[in-house]
């Protein structure tokens, strides 16, 4: 039996807003009854799953169901295939032999959306962007004459003499 300790329903609806994200059906329902296992675990009950190979379950768990090793039963989730309700009443005693232990956080919610791309740059950007292409521009268009220039005067040259270069 439960410690009277615990708030169990506030409980369920942390775990159940969680997953909120989650598509409604058995995967959720028994995601959400999984991590109150783990939760109430970790705060000291000997909670885990009703193991429930027939009818409806998930994966041959109870979806909305948790259990303890005792064989008490306890309902989390109203509908724990569709909306999901919390929700924290017992329903009775069955074979122990069915307990399970929870099977860990095996389906995280997902991670937070991804920030959108960073907006192109403005135009004051663009602009000295292309400014700056100008000027180099202009810049090659000099060292080009000065390729030329010094082309001009390497022929010129002659051996031995000193020449004055003026620009």
């Amino acid at each position: 039996m439960p410690p009277k300790d615990i708030d169990h329903l506030a409980v369920v609806r942390e775990l159940r807003s969680k997953y909120d994200s989650m598509p409604p059906g058995e995967a959720r329902g028994w995601t959400i009854t999984n991590a109150v296992a783990l939760r109430l675990r970790e705060l000291g009950e000997d909670a885990g799953l009703l193991y429930k190979p027939d009818g409806s379950n998930y994966h041959g768990f109870k979806v909305d169901g948790l259990f303890y090793s005792t064989g008490e039963l306890y309902d989390c989730l109203g509908d724990g295939e569709g909306v999901a309700t919390p929700d924290w009443r017992y329903v009775g005693k069955l074979d122990p032999g069915l307990f399970r232990l929870p099977l860990g956080d095996v389906y995280p919610p997902p991670p937070p959306p991804i920030p959108p791309k960073p907006e192109p740059p403005s135009e004051p950007i663009l602009e000295v962007l292309g400014a700056i292409t100008q000027v180099l521009g202009q810049i090659s268009e000099k060292l080009t004459k000065i390729d030329t220039h010094l082309d001009y005067l390497r022929v010129r040259s002659v051996p031995g003499e000193r020449w004055r270069v003026g620009f």
